[in-house]
């Protein structure tokens, strides 16, 4: 029961919902920036979309020209390459890294797609130096040019 000096409390002042406000903002901010919302830990994933790209037009023109097509990675100069010309370049925070295939110098490797669908083989390796848990692998299967993609 209500006397003549009280007052019935309904709903929240505007300075709590404020407060509120402000706590889930620091908390939404912080989480975003654990799990890698930033443009650093996107670069691998637009790497990732140009690598696979660049891999389908390489066994495109081997069995549309019927001639092998090779494309190469080039460590020093942090940049991927098909038939020779330049496709892509990669900032210092990401590593792509081209395992288990031939090698033209000690830092430029290659795999070369075959008219009738095999290729050399390899594993393209994509790490973002920044945040370790941003690494993925491309296997080119030798035999069948099939491609697994595994976040590492």
């Amino acid at each position: 029961m209500l006397t003549i000096g009280q007052k019935k409390h309904q709903g929240f002042t505007l300075l709590e919902l404020l407060v509120v406000l402000a706590i889930v903002a620091t908390v939404s901010a912080l989480v975003s920036a654990r799990f890698g919302f930033n443009t650093d830990a996107s670069e691998i994933g637009k790497l990732h979309k140009q690598l696979n790209a660049v891999i389908a037009k390489a066994q495109y023109l081997a069995n549309l020209d019927r001639r092998p097509v090779r494309i190469s990675v080039d460590a020093e100069k942090r940049s991927l390459l098909l038939e020779d010309k330049l496709v892509f370049t990669w900032s210092d925070s990401v590593t792509l890294t081209l395992a288990g295939a031939s090698a033209l110098t000690p830092s430029r490797e290659f795999i070369t797609f075959l008219p009738a669908g095999g290729n050399s083989g390899g594993q393209f390796r994509l790490h973002e130096t920044a945040y370790p848990f941003e690494s993925r692998e491309l296997t080119v299967n030798w035999l069948t040019g099939e491609i697994r993609d595994v976040a590492l």
